[in-house]
C-alpha cells in the first residue's frame, strides 16, 4: 500500500523537528486511517487497496510514521 502520497507524507513527518507539528501530523495519520476503514469495497478497489491493506495500515501504531 505504499504510494507516492504516503511516502511524501512520511518524509514530511520525519523532517519535522517541532514536537507539536509531529503530534498534529500523527493525528492526521490517525484520521486518514479511520477514513480508510469507513470506505466500502468499491471505493477501496478504485484506490487499488484491499480490506487487508486497510487492516494492516489500521493496526500500525499511531507513532509508526512519525
Amino acid at each position: 500500500m505504499q504510494n507516492s502520497v504516503q511516502l511524501s507524507h512520511r518524509a514530511a513527518l520525519r523532517s519535522s523537528h517541532n514536537p507539536l507539528q509531529r503530534a498534529f501530523s500523527a493525528l492526521e495519520v490517525y484520521r486518514q486511517r479511520r477514513a480508510l476503514q469507513r470506505l466500502d469495497a468499491h471505493l477501496l478497489k478504485d484506490l487499488g487497496l484491499s480490506r487487508e491493506d486497510v487492516a494492516v495500515e489500521s493496526r500500525k501504531s499511531l507513532w509508526s510514521d512519525v
